[in-house]
């Protein structure tokens, strides 16, 4: 959540940055490679590196990570819509993997009542 772009830690937008990070942590910890999408260009392909990954988010209103498996197989997407706060996550891959990946920063935004 540290490499962050600082509007993106202001107090408003601080549980959206720590479900976006969930994801990113169970991403790599599950060793994902993640491509950022901004709604206009890649800025980031295939990577597994975190700071680089968080450089990217929030650039714009809406971020999304198409997702990578240990193969390098594409294995989904998750999609991010920013300034919905708890509601950060709008869409992702109806996939078990995905859907994994998804569950414990679906379950931490449910646990602040959104």
């Amino acid at each position: 959540m540290k490499n962050f772009p600082e509007h993106a830690k202001q107090p408003h937008m601080k549980l959206e940055a720590e479900i976006v990070s969930r994801v990113i942590g169970m991403a790599l910890k599950m060793d994902m490679a993640v491509s950022v999408f901004d709604g206009e260009e890649y800025a980031v392909s295939r990577s597994r590196d975190r700071k680089k990954i968080e450089e990217e988010c929030f650039a714009t209103d809406e971020t999304t990570f198409r997702l990578f498996d240990s193969n390098n197989v594409y294995a989904g997407f998750v999609q991010f819509i920013h300034g919905n706060s708890g509601h950060v996550i709008s869409d992702y891959s109806a996939k078990p993997l995905i859907e994994q990946l998804v569950a414990p920063a679906v379950a931490y935004s449910e646990s602040k009542g959104w």
